[in-house]
């Protein structure tokens, strides 16, 4: 199952580490099969942004920057049940 944050910074996801710790990342989105997360980079302000890059509509844009990693043990909650 995979699971995609409330927010534009993840910071209503609820992914717990093995010993049941909230995760203090900005999880973006979480896979419960492969215990893969997709996270915000922090950066100053708020988060790191990409340079910036020509859009289809002929201006620039930015996008926030992400990482992808797995997290070994972790699981996700909804509603206070593990999934």
């Amino acid at each position: 199952m995979i699971i995609k944050g409330n927010s534009a910074t993840g910071k209503d996801t609820k992914v717990l580490d093995a010993a049941g710790n909230k995760i203090k990342l900005l999880i973006s989105e979480y896979n419960t099969e492969t215990q893969e997360a997709t996270f915000y980079v922090p950066g100053e302000g708020s988060l790191a942004m990409s340079k910036h890059v020509k859009s289809l509509a002929g201006g620039f844009e930015q996008e926030p920057m992400k990482v992808t990693a797995i997290l070994p043990g972790s699981y996700a909650e909804i509603d206070g049940e593990k999934v």
